[in-house]
């Protein structure tokens, strides 16, 4: 089973679709699902590009540097490609 930190939106759409993975925290925004990471580190991070606080691009670069080993799942509504691009560069 794996380890799931999401954001509110996001957790929720995922519970619906796959009850059986183990959504262990639904954080608020950005800073909070960064704090509650640390703490209890996830297999999959699941975010939205933008999330008050700490958007999800700042969230997984901050993730990434410090050496955490993990696979973020990014979902937008935006219609912007610019974070798509960024998004595919950060992995």
């Amino acid at each position: 089973m794996y380890k799931i930190i999401g954001t509110d939106f996001v957790s929720n759409y995922v519970h619906r679709k796959h009850p059986e993975l183990e959504i262990v925290s639904v954080c608020g925004n950005g800073y909070q699902a960064y704090e509650e990471f640390i703490q209890n580190p996830a297999d999959i991070l699941l975010t939205d590009i933008r999330m008050p606080v700490m958007d999800g691009l700042d969230l997984i670069q901050k993730l990434q540097e410090e050496s955490y080993v993990f696979v973020p799942i990014i979902i937008s509504g935006y219609n912007d490609f610019t974070y798509e691009k960024t998004a595919m560069r950060m992995g």
